[in-house]
């Protein structure tokens, strides 16, 4: 954990997984949209 409160890049790397989960749950409910369309 002090690793991680030092490094400087914590806050971009938080983001960028903030990001990506984000990205997944939105694809996620489009291909439930496409599925519910069929």
């Amino acid at each position: 954990m002090k690793f991680l409160k030092a490094a400087p890049g914590f806050s971009f790397v938080t983001a960028l997984k903030r990001k990506y989960f984000y990205a997944i749950m939105n694809h996620k409910l489009c291909e439930g949209k496409r599925n519910g369309r069929r």
